[in-house]
């Protein structure tokens, strides 16, 4: 009986996931952040903020105040024209949407709670009650846009209130580096959350961000190409009589990474997992025959085995799981130049011994590695 591993290409699929690591520090926002990033980094959360912001009743709105007396973000430099101004830098990148404070570098507002009350179009008081999304996204119950990005009102005209008014804030923040920053130091401006005629620690505004330190390098890349043997054979096995969790034979070997980078000592951190159809238990690759039958035989597998291995519960350290997406093997570092990281399968009894389970039997399975 001859038990093989391989896919239908002939090959192992390589998934390559490329992504740069950060350093940062996360805090309040009434302090500004030192923040060393690389281009192409990602998001990096920062801090916290929170507070609220009251329009008195009897407050005197202009039209120009009424396009964002319910609220608005904006810079909280600007004196006029926040429902009007530095529209375009409102946008998406890569699925995240903020405010474009450099070039390729958003200010993210997420998970991040806005309640109180506005004026309404009948010159009543509506309730908000809004939220941010991971992404940067808001919706919930929320004044409509009075332009295309940044200013929320119920109020088109000059008006005053009969009322009281208060929004709350608090959430967190974070900056988006995208592929498109560039490299250099850079001293962020800050973004509020703004109210017309509005009353609160900082006047009509909340800090959404400090004045943080954004330093951002290029970083050069680790190109790394992948090689695994295209089939992994166990031979002929005699099936019969075999036990449940019996050890029948291994295979071991190398995956080899041929890496290559400008920076001659970049170094990365690998991770690795193995996926294919585990129809009984996560760390247990199923072999059917030609027949579509369950095998006599089952894989156990391990990335950079160590200690006491065997085909009954979950023995040994980083053992393949391979139904579980979610969990990555730690394969050590790489660096320039060729790697091997080493494996081993383990052929094990199923317990499934009758005749329709014999015969020559396989499965397939895809190596994805992540590196940073």
């Amino acid at each position: 009986m001859i038990f093989k591993l391989k896919n239908s290409y002939y090959r192992w699929i390589v998934t390559i996931l490329i992504g740069i690591g950060y350093f940062l520090v996360g805090m309040n926002n009434s302090y500004a952040a030192r923040i060393n990033a690389s281009i192409n980094e990602g998001f990096i959360p920062v801090g916290s903020f929170s507070g609220s912001v009251t329009v008195p009743a009897n407050t005197y709105l202009n039209e120009s105040d009424s396009l964002y007396s319910g609220f608005a973000f904006a810079l909280t430099s600007m004196g006029g024209g926040i429902c009007s101004s530095n529209q375009s830098n409102w946008k998406t990148i890569d699925g995240y949407y903020g405010y474009e404070l450099e070039t390729g570098i958003l200010l993210i507002i997420y998970d991040t709670n806005i309640t109180g009350s506005v004026i309404s179009s009948s010159h009543g008081t509506v309730a908000v009650n809004g939220t941010f999304n991971r992404y940067g996204v808001l919706s919930g119950s929320i004044p409509p846009k009075t332009n295309s990005e940044n200013c929320y009102s119920y109020l088109t005209e000059s008006f005053r209130t009969p009322s009281k008014t208060t929004i709350q804030i608090n959430g967190q923040y974070g900056y988006y580096i995208s592929s498109r920053a560039v490299a250099g130091s850079f001293s962020l401006q800050r973004i509020g959350l703004r109210r017309a005629q509005g009353q609160g620690t900082n006047g009509d505004y909340i800090n959404i961000n400090a004045s943080d330190l954004l330093t951002v390098t290029y970083i050069p890349p680790l190109n790394c190409s992948i090689s695994a043997p295209p089939t992994i054979n166990f031979g002929i096995i005699n099936g019969f009589n075999t036990k449940s969790d019996e050890y029948l034979a291994q295979q071991t070997g190398d995956l080899n990474i041929n890496c290559f980078s400008d920076d001659p000592n970049r170094v990365a951190n690998v991770k690795i997992q193995v996926i294919g159809k585990a129809e009984n238990w996560p760390n247990i690759l199923t072999l059917r025959n030609e027949e579509n039958n369950i095998s006599a035989g089952e894989i156990r597998g391990w990335i950079r085995p160590q200690g006491d291995l065997s085909c009954s519960g979950s023995s040994g350290t980083n053992t393949m799981y391979f139904s579980s997406p979610d969990r990555w093997i730690d394969g050590g570092k790489i660096k320039n130049g060729i790697n091997l990281i080493p494996y081993v399968f383990y052929l094990c009894g199923s317990g499934n011994n009758k005749a329709n389970n014999l015969g020559r039997a396989s499965a397939t399975a895809t190596i994805n590695l992540l590196w940073n």
